[in-house]
């Protein structure tokens, strides 16, 4: 792995409005995979095993669109020439639906050669960080999203996978996506599938 990609879920609309997703208690979806983000990326950064590895945050630090983080990724991928089997991109995110019993953890990812593997790695390191369960079938690819493409996954020249943190809907989830030590428990867990990912041990021997 060249380089690994991060990215938080919403942001602005084609109209420029901010769109930071679903807002609980005066805390969005947005604000959370942020959050997450930049303490996965600290951890990462500082991590000695993967100091070759090129760590980028993408529509972190900044409000883009969902086509200027596409277009962002595979513009960073063209001009360091990097082969799309060369970069992992992970996009965080929190759910919300109708049915407020759906809960859990799951991932989506375009179809290729190691990346479920690399999804389910994630999932369960974030299962065994956070104590929050898996969906039923957690992994799945973004072919069979009855909700149609996830851009960020399906419209990217690299291997992508679009990760979600659990459901604000649910009120389980919600009490611990908003509990103040929950981000880096997720980071300490996508750290070590990220590391895994890598083919390294999950937890540095450093």
């Amino acid at each position: 792995m060249k380089a690994l990609l991060l990215v938080a879920g919403h942001g602005k609309t084609l109209d420029g409005h901010l769109d930071d997703g679903v807002s609980i208690c005066g805390k969005s979806e947005r604000e959370f995979a942020v959050n997450v983000c930049n303490l996965l990326y600290e951890r990462l950064r500082g991590d000695g095993d993967l100091l070759d590895v090129q760590i980028k945050k993408v529509g972190v630090d900044q409000e883009l669109t969902l086509q200027e983080k596409i277009e962002g990724v595979n513009d960073l991928c063209k001009n360091n020439r990097w082969s799309p089997d060369e970069v992992l991109l992970v996009s965080l995110h929190c759910k919300h639906t109708q049915n407020d019993q759906i809960r859990g953890l799951e991932a989506w990812y375009k179809e290729g050669e190691g990346t479920p593997y690399k999804a389910g790695r994630m999932l369960f390191h974030a299962n065994m960080t956070t104590g929050l369960p898996l969906r039923p079938q957690p992994v799945m690819p973004t072919s069979e999203n009855i909700a149609g493409r996830l851009g960020i996954v399906d419209e990217t020249n690299m291997q992508s996978i679009y990760v979600s943190l659990g459901y604000l809907s649910n009120k389980d989830d919600a009490a611990y996506l908003f509990d103040e030590r929950s981000p880096e428990s997720y980071a300490i867990g996508l750290a070590r599938g990220i590391r895994e990912s890598a083919g390294l041990p999950s937890i540095s021997l450093h």
